[in-house]
């Protein structure tokens, strides 16, 4: 007489997959942990450039409203709760105004026609190195 063999598939996940998958877990929640909640890369500043000169360094953390003039008028910056975003600008389509607040080392606020920029600037790793942050074809 013939045995009839059952087929059955092998096991999905095996005891060192499972290991391997915790431990990949980890290290992610370690590296990202790390990287959100480190609390310090030092205090941040605000430098702002009208045309191609420097106008300023302004610290993040404290509250503040500079007006300055552009190319084809005025801009207000406001720096306020940690935050930098710009009002009342003479351009057009206001697009700087419509962009909101930015908070990260980095970010920036652009208002092109006027030639005014103010960006954020950490202290130490948090610093944007002025890589890529994408390329597309």
């Amino acid at each position: 007489m013939m045995e009839s063999s059952r087929f059955s598939l092998p096991p999905l996940f095996t005891a060192v997959d499972i290991l391997l998958l915790v431990l990949l877990g980890a290290a992610s929640a370690a590296f990202y942990g790390y990287r959100a909640f480190d609390g310090g890369g030092g205090p941040c500043a605000v430098v702002v450039r009208v045309q191609d000169q420097t106008l300023g360094r302004f610290d993040l953390a404290a509250d503040s409203t500079l007006t300055v003039s552009g190319d084809i008028g005025r801009v207000t910056i406001v720096i306020r709760g940690g935050e930098l975003w710009f009002e009342n600008a003479s351009c057009r389509q206001k697009i700087c105004e419509k962009m909101g607040p930015v908070h990260n080392p980095g970010e920036m606020v652009v208002c092109a026609p006027n030639r005014v920029m103010a960006r954020i600037e950490g202290s130490g790793r948090d610093e944007d190195a002025g890589g890529l942050e994408a390329i597309t074809r």
